[in-house]
């Protein structure tokens, strides 16, 4: 579990107190979507979106893998954004058609 640390301050007759809640910790919800196989023929190249949703603090970074081998090129990841007191983020990764269909 976590505590709730508080400072608590009394002076001449006036009490002051200040809490800290435990931190929020959400695991955020990950979507994969990829372009349809008829798409990705006609126009060349393949788009696969990750959607990272709910989670909580706001900090976290995305890596694409192919095989286990990180990936570094054709990649556009938004910053995360506040909705609903949580926070969401999307990764776009695009290749080319014969690098999808290998």
């Amino acid at each position: 579990g976590c505590s709730k640390i508080s400072c608590e301050v009394r002076h001449s007759g006036s009490d002051k107190s200040i809490g800290m809640e435990c931190p929020r910790i959400y695991a955020p919800n990950v979507l994969l979507t990829v372009s349809s196989s008829e798409e990705i023929t006609r126009q060349k190249f393949a788009t696969i979106v990750c959607s990272i949703n709910d989670f909580h603090p706001k900090s976290m970074t995305v890596k694409w893998l192919k095989n286990g081998q990180a990936m570094g090129s054709g990649i556009v990841t938004s910053p995360a954004c506040e909705v609903n007191g949580n926070f969401s983020a999307s990764s776009r990764l695009t290749v080319s058609a014969g690098e999808w269909f290998s």
